[in-house]
């Protein structure tokens, strides 16, 4: 089992830091795929609607994950770009990260924020192109248990514009 908590570290107009901490609350070690910044949901208080994100680069890349003992956590933090905010630039090797990568459409309103992570049959990191099977070979090397399952985090209220 594990818990996932969300925190909003800084709020500017072009960029909203979160930070998730991913800890493993049960007995066996788990091995888990690294959380994607489109796992945030933000939910528009006057509409009821998602924010939709949007990607302007499609890479390939190894999979990444972690290993976490029982009682271990791992933090991420995540830099969002509302679509609003003008791409930057990417750096020399034509990368940027999240930030560069993906935006979302936060229009001046009020927001409930969460992370919702899921892992399950179905499990596909257009990334590496890896899904559950390459998830459980690489967890048995590591003399892990994949972690299968769906988890939500507390919720965020945010201010946008």
């Amino acid at each position: 089992m594990i818990e996932l908590h969300l925190k909003c570290n800084e709020q500017k107009s072009d960029c909203i830091s979160f930070q998730l901490r991913t800890t493993n609350c049960g007995g066996e070690r788990l091995l888990l795929p690294q959380p994607e910044i489109t796992g945030l949901t933000f939910i528009d208080s006057k509409t009821g609607k998602e924010a939709g994100w949007f990607t302007s680069v499609l890479v390939s890349s190894t999979w990444a994950g972690k290993v976490l003992a029982p009682k271990e956590h791992f933090d991420v933090t995540f830099q969002v770009r509302p679509r609003s905010v003008p791409q930057p630039k990417a750096d020399a090797l034509g990368q940027g990260g999240d930030y560069f990568r993906f935006c979302v459409e936060l229009h001046p309103s009020i927001y409930a924020v969460h992370y919702a992570f899921t892992v399950d049959e179905d499990y596909f990191d257009p990334d590496s192109h890896w899904g559950l099977p390459q998830l459980e070979r690489e967890a048995a090397k590591q003399s892990a248990i994949p972690w299968v399952g769906t988890v939500k985090s507390n919720i965020l209220t945010i201010q946008v514009g």
